[in-house]
């Protein structure tokens, strides 16, 4: 808010009486000096970022900066500690005062980890999770600077919850955050494609930005597909303990097909559709291998010779909007003891996930890019004022990949799951233009001649929700893996996932959109006299310019204040001197310009 103190002369011949009603014109036959005041009003809260804040843009590849969560560490109150910028795909704008802040709670979430059917939510699917935060987030305002390197956010606003990191324990997976800085356009338009930078296992995996004004798509694309979770690694082993019902285990039994990565946490071994990983430790209760399926991620596939790991089963595929399908039948034995599909994540704008990764396949002869699960798809968040053009989003679950008769046969993994889609516009009209899609992944075949080994689960679908109908939308699922002579044995293919286009713009949490709070000036006049009486060498009028901020927009900023004074005769009111600038609610005049004495149109 800007408050000022203006003083204005009206140089009129002759003498007499003046009677000037402010805004109206009555006789004036003599000199008077008017003073104007702007007096200071109380600032509303500030919730809002700073709309527009990184202008108009033409958009392609990755544009937002991704900070990882501290390996241990709460998020609350108005603190968010980070770690350093390492994602190798991330923009590296750093945070600045202003900024607008996406906070997501990434895995977070408690399992049944006992190695029986209750494995996952206890229900005797051998999936699932029983309580959890993961996929809960906010939009926050940063109140300070933090560089690439991290540090700890300042939020303008509470958080209304907390944000946890921390190790996998007896009951509960690998707990993660991370912080997405959003750019804020004017304007905006897609050139090309607009990408997530991949999820690495602690940051990544998410398309967001708000555009104040109009998003022009241009024919373009904002993809995510593929971006996240991991799926479980193909690991050529050798056999050891274990049974071939067992739903949990570790990794140093060498048979069994790793689990995907998800909600309720990371395996200790992982594939990001080029190359495996060994994390070092499982990031789940109990182990990350057999066929229990934790949270949204796919099981890993059983072996029906443990003791030596040469009866391979498929893994299951990840799930989201909808489960994962189970990974097929042993080889020789034919039991049905392959991956189970991951679980649902209840869809709402309040809380969104990225797709499961599949499980791995079991495999004596294969190798990782045989036997691996998909990855899921990431997450697309957009905000805008209106949007124009067609263009299309993906959030797609990567297909697993299919064993390989020549070289390295046996159990092919799950494919991943579809990821989640939000749009909101202000004027959500142009949502018509836009063609989305959240699918789940296939899973892969087994194309071995001589007798058939476990395809992999399809992938559940994604989920996709807006506040207006869409061009198209696809959510379907990932069908299963086959084998030589096009069977499943006994694979499935995932479920449908979620669309929802009823979804308002007040239910996504935290910090309003910038079309929401662009800010909106009122401005009033009145006057402390009304009524003067003029003479010969003048006399003395005054009245109120009050500018404020409208409630629960963002504040205004470059602000200049003119007005025409009233010239009810030649040489009327003119501009004397500048009395006094009031400020309040924390506006700032940081450069000075005042009125010309003598002006009809003074300008502050």
């Amino acid at each position: 808010m800007i408050s000022t103190l203006r003083t204005v002369t009206n140089r009129l011949p002759g003498g007499g009486c003046v009677r000037q009603q402010l805004g109206s014109c009555l006789k004036l036959t003599a000199l008077a000096i008017v003073f104007i005041l702007i007096p200071a009003v109380s600032a509303h809260t500030q919730t809002c970022a700073v709309p527009g804040k990184d202008g108009p843009a033409t958009l392609s590849g990755v544009i937002n900066t991704y900070y990882p969560s501290p390996t241990t560490a709460t998020a609350s109150g108005t603190s968010i500690p980070v770690g350093a910028v390492t994602n190798v795909g991330s923009g590296l704008t750093p945070i600045a005062t202003g900024d607008l802040l996406l906070i997501i709670q990434m895995q977070d979430a408690n399992i049944n980890s006992a190695n029986t059917s209750s494995y996952g939510a206890g229900t005797g699917t051998g999936r699932g999770y029983t309580t959890g935060n993961a996929g809960l987030h906010e939009y926050v305002v940063a109140a300070n600077s933090v560089g690439t390197g991290g540090g700890t956010i300042t939020t303008a606003q509470s958080l209304s919850r907390s944000y946890l990191s921390a190790a996998a324990t007896a009951s509960r997976g690998r707990q993660t955050y991370q912080v997405v800085r959003i750019p804020q356009y004017s304007s905006a338009t897609i050139s090309g494609t607009i990408n997530a930078a991949a999820w690495d296992g602690t940051s990544g995996g998410i398309v967001a930005f708000d555009v104040a004004g109009t998003l022009a798509m241009g024919g373009g694309t904002i993809n995510a597909s593929g971006r996240g979770f991991h799926g479980g690694l193909g690991r050529t082993l050798t056999g050891g303990a274990g049974s071939n019902t067992d739903y949990v285990g570790v990794s140093t039994n060498n048979n069994g097909g790793s689990k995907g990565e998800g909600i309720a946490g990371t395996p200790r071994h992982t594939w990001d559709g080029l190359l495996g990983r060994d994390n070092t430790v499982a990031g789940y209760p109990n182990g990350s291998y057999y066929r229990g399926a934790p949270g949204n991620a796919g099981g890993g596939g059983n072996d029906g010779d443990p003791s030596v790991n040469d009866e391979n089963s498929g893994g299951g595929g990840g799930g989201n909007g909808g489960i994962g399908g189970r990974g097929g039948n042993s080889w020789n034995s034919n039991l049905t003891i392959g991956g189970i599909g991951g679980d649902v994540i209840p869809a709402a704008a309040t809380r969104i996930a990225m797709g499961g990764g599949g499980g791995a396949g079991t495999t004596n002869n294969g190798a990782a890019a045989t036997a691996s699960g998909g990855l899921g798809g990431g997450i697309v968040l957009v905000r805008a004022g209106a949007i124009s053009g067609t263009g299309t989003i993906t959030a797609n679950g990567a297909n697993a990949p299919n064993s390989n008769p020549t070289c390295c046969g046996d159990g092919a993994g799950g494919g991943g799951a579809g990821g989640s889609i939000i749009i909101i516009a202000a004027t959500p009209g142009g949502l018509t233009g836009i063609t989305t899609s959240a699918t789940g992944g296939k899973g892969g075949d087994t194309l071995i001649p001589t007798a058939p080994h476990g395809p992999g689960g399809g992938g559940g679908g994604g989920v996709i929700l807006s506040n207006g109908s869409l061009g198209s939308t696809n959510v379907n699922p990932g069908t299963n893996g086959l084998t030589f002579g096009s069977s499943a044995f006994n694979a499935l293919p995932g479920n449908t996932g979620i669309v929802n286009t009823s979804i308002t713009s007040g239910s996504i949490p935290g910090a309003p959109a910038g079309a929401t709070c662009i800010p909106v000036l009122t401005v009033t006049k009145s006057t402390s006299t009304p009524t003067v009486s003029n003479g010969p060498t003048g006399t003395t009028a005054t009245y109120a310019i009050t500018v404020a901020n409208a409630a629960g927009k963002a504040a205004a900023t470059q602000l200049n204040i003119s007005d025409t004074l009233p010239q009810p005769v030649a040489n009327g009111f003119a501009f004397a001197s500048t009395t006094s600038v009031v400020l309040n609610g924390g506006s700032t005049r940081p450069s000075t310009t005042n009125p010309v004495v003598g002006a009809i149109s003074p300008q502050w």
